[in-house]
């Protein structure tokens, strides 16, 4: 038979209905189950002879504190340990906080439930272990002293071996001079106290320089670096092969004082000294960076319109921008048109007025030298033609005429001069065209032929018309 606390089953019970019907013999009975189960609530603590915070080992009794049908309980420890037991006790055996678990289950409706209760239980210990930063160096050293366990109610007592002392759980300090200094760390909490030493050493260290024949200028530079380190005191002497460099670009020059070096890449690059002294103590040096240019090479976009129709009402404007490379000081402009311009800005804005073709030029002035880099006709702005620029003559060898015998080669000459033609469309009349300025064309038939110039550009197009006559040899 199964064992429930508190309820299982609020009514679980079997009723007999009995109907005697009066005048009649017969007897109708009826069996009648009726089951009411409520969802289980977990809950836990400790018992009244435990504690929830002690020294290891630490034995902790829980009860069961859950309302509601069950007859499952899975407890977690929060050490890696679980139990079934309804009414489990545990031993804590290491240091440290611990979250408790306990899961109940009734099996016969399904019903679960889960109490989740964070560092609920903790262990303490006297354990006066400690870390530092750093163990060894140049006197002058900063070191951080850190507990491999902190836990309530610990005092820390530091003393750093040089007659410095500290009660901070986590302690910094600085050994100034030269020595070995014994560092102890005492803790004491309610589980005792105990004390644990560990040992700093310092050394005197170098004076660690240097200089550099160059720290900025064109890519390839070419640096020579001297070691002016020195020792601290008269009596120092600094070994010959004690220099290591690092030079910020992936290379490095070892057991030489005085090495040269060329960066070919632009870019800021910082240089590292270590110095070995006596008794072999080193010490880095980040002093000093170099900073190399790509050389200057001259290049420029537009952002708009090169090519444009003349606005009696707006001026035509060009945004040119400066895609120089290398460490620049000023930009030269000549747009073409007359107008130069010296600036550091990255874009400028130029208005054209005149129609024409302009060519740009940039100058690029730098740490790295001066470029320049020119456009040919980069800017044409175009004007309304008139129908004198579709002006033309005919030619028949030297005479201006417009009769010409069958089979003879005529001249056509365009007579305009005007630049900003874009297209020249001829139409001679018997089927044939040509497009350029000045072309030859020959009748092969008696007839009369009209014949039709059309130039344009991108503001509009002018025609012009004129007859030839082509006449038989006699």
């Amino acid at each position: 038979m199964k064992i429930r606390n508190l309820f299982l089953l609020i009514i679980l019970g079997l009723f007999i209905i009995s109907l005697i019907q009066v005048g009649c013999d017969d007897l109708v009975t009826e069996q009648v189950f009726i089951t009411e189960s409520g969802h289980p609530t977990a809950d836990f603590d400790i018992d009244t002879n435990s504690t929830d915070i002690g020294c290891a080992p630490l034995s902790v009794g829980f009860i069961d504190l859950s309302d509601g049908p069950r007859d499952q309980w899975i407890w977690s420890f929060g050490d890696g340990d679980s139990s079934s037991d309804t009414i489990p006790v545990h031993i804590y055996t290491d240091p440290g906080f611990y979250t408790v678990t306990l899961k109940i289950t009734d099996s016969e409706t399904g019903g679960t439930d889960t109490e989740v209760k964070k560092r609920f239980i903790y262990v303490g210990t006297t354990d006066a272990q400690f870390v530092a930063s750093s163990d060894s160096g140049c006197a002058g050293l900063e070191v951080i002293f850190t507990p491999t366990l902190f836990g309530p109610a610990r005092s820390y007592e530091w003393d750093f071996g040089d007659g410095n002392n500290s009660t901070d759980s986590i302690a910094v300090h600085t050994f100034d001079t030269a020595g070995v200094f014994d560092v102890s760390l005492t803790v004491s909490d309610s589980c005792g106290s105990l004390t644990t030493n560990k040992q700093i050493i310092t050394t005197v260290c170098p004076n660690v320089s240097f200089e550099l024949t160059d720290t900025t200028g064109c890519a390839p530079l070419t640096v020579s670096f001297i070691d002016l380190s020195s020792g601290p005191d008269p009596s120092y002497i600094m070994y010959p092969d004690s220099s290591d460099w690092w030079f910020g670009d992936g290379s490095s020059s070892m057991n030489n004082p005085n090495p040269t070096h060329t960066y070919n890449n632009a870019g800021s690059y910082t240089v590292v000294l270590r110095v070995v002294g006596e008794g072999g103590t080193s010490k880095d040096s980040l002093i000093e960076f170099v900073n190399v240019f790509d050389v200057t090479t001259a290049d420029f976009t537009v952002i708009g319109d090169t090519i444009a129709c003349k606005n009696d009402y707006l001026q035509h404007q060009v945004k040119f921008v400066n895609q120089t490379t290398g460490n620049i000081d000023t930009v030269k402009w000549n747009f073409g048109d007359g107008t130069f311009l010296v600036t550091t800005d990255t874009e400028v804005v130029h208005a054209y007025i005149t129609p024409g073709k302009y060519s740009v030029t940039m100058t690029a002035y730098g740490t790295c030298g001066e470029a320049t880099t020119f456009r040919q006709n980069m800017i044409t702005l175009y004007d309304s033609l008139a129908l004198i620029d579709a002006d033309f003559i005919t030619q028949v060898e030297v005479n201006l005429t417009d009769t010409v015998f069958v089979d003879s080669a005529m001249t056509f000459v365009g007579q305009s001069n005007n630049e900003l033609i874009s297209n020249w469309s001829w139409n001679f009349g018997d089927g044939a065209t040509g497009t350029a300025k000045i072309l030859n064309h020959t009748y092969t038939a008696i007839g009369t032929y009209e014949v039709r110039l059309t130039v344009s550009n991108l503001c509009n197009s002018v025609e012009m018309i004129d007859t030839v006559y082509v006449i038989e040899l006699f």
